[in-house]
């Protein structure tokens, strides 16, 4: 079985901070998701004007994903699936990879949440519940340094 790297390499991350045409990728809403899901992904630490660029490295991400599954099933025999494993947020349905792939790609989305998750049970074709883990706040970690730095 053929293993493929999809991710975008980090040497185009820049191109992609500043390729406003990435910015109409996306359905209005389903920007404005991506942009929030930016905003807490990085704890509410980033400046306002550094959004916009990283919510477009998160969508190229996804094109470029999207990239090598299409060409994976084109590649691949007749009845063969293509399996991209990747974290939640590419694989949202409404904001991810799936945005961008063709229209005759059958495509069908996994979520594995720890504890159950059952918010995300209409927005994926299946939610696979795996144990809970104990809870971490991760941003709290994060946000202790920024506010020290804060002080005068």
């Amino acid at each position: 079985v053929p293993v493929l790297g999809a991710n975008l390499p980090r040497a185009r991350m820049k191109d992609a901070m500043a390729d406003v045409s990435l910015d109409a990728q996306l359905p209005p809403p389903a920007w404005q998701a991506q942009v929030a899901a930016v905003r807490d992904g990085h704890c509410g630490l980033l400046p306002e004007s550094q959004l916009q660029p990283m919510t477009r490295i998160q969508v190229a991400r996804d094109r470029e994903m999207a990239r090598t599954v299409a060409q994976a099933a084109q590649a691949a025999a007749p009845g063969r699936v293509v399996l991209l494993v990747t974290g939640a947020g590419h694989a949202d349905p409404a904001l991810g990879v799936a945005q961008h792939l063709p229209t005759d790609l059958k495509v069908r989305t996994v979520r594995m949440a720890a504890g159950g998750g059952t918010a995300d049970r209409q927005r994926f074709d299946a939610l696979w519940a795996t144990p809970a883990l104990p809870p971490k706040v991760y941003c709290a970690a994060l946000r202790k340094p920024a506010a020290a730095g804060a002080r005068p």
